[in-house]
């Protein structure tokens, strides 16, 4: 295949499916090329659901971009035919005073004004019976944070791409990428 695209997305699953996505939707030529037929059991994104939470304990900066994702989510999930997200909320424990994620977590969630519930040991047991911890442990519970359905993602982001024009090749493991002064070449092993 020698087409001319504005851009080429190697790997097609994850963060590239949804910037084939996000490109095509914008009028741009994409190729995405990916070396199995996405979803798939070689990546990260295999598996039934991922964790999505708002309060951040790796740090309070992410927090923005954790609520924009929450809002693209919910975006894709009303076009789609398939559960995207559930709101279940997110639980997060650590030894009191120990545990910087728990404690930056409980901070973000306040900065940005987010909706959580701080929880004793006690309490977490009263509600989730299948948990025990510590007394000497801290909680807070996320009720507005969940789960999105990992595949199901994938799946209607491929689809919607190819809804505004981007083409697909799979099965197709990228051999080389050869670099000129105004263009790029994607080889593959099927030289397609």
């Amino acid at each position: 295949m020698n087409k001319h695209y504005d851009v080429i997305v190697v790997g097609a699953v994850s963060m590239g499916i949804a910037a084939g996505y996000y490109l095509s939707r914008q009028g741009v030529k994409v190729l995405l090329v990916d070396a199995f037929n996405p979803p798939h059991t070689n990546a990260s994104h295999h598996g039934d659901t991922r964790v999505i939470r708002h309060a951040y304990g790796e740090g309070r900066e992410y927090v923005p971009l954790a609520l924009r994702a929450q809002e693209l989510w919910d975006e894709l999930e009303k076009m789609s035919y398939l559960k995207i997200f559930s709101r279940v909320g997110a639980l997060g424990f650590g030894p009191k005073g120990e545990s910087p994620f728990i404690d930056e977590a409980i901070a973000s969630a306040k900065e940005f004004d987010l909706s959580i519930e701080l929880l004793s040991s006690k309490e977490i047991s009263k509600r989730w019976p299948g948990i025990a911890i510590p007394e000497n442990y801290e909680a807070f519970f996320e009720p507005n944070s969940g789960v999105l359905w990992s595949e199901n993602c994938i799946r209607m982001y491929r689809e919607l791409a190819k809804v505004h024009g981007a083409d697909i090749v799979v099965n197709s493991p990228v051999e080389d990428i050869q670099t000129y002064e105004d263009s790029v070449t994607v080889v593959t092993k099927n030289r397609n």
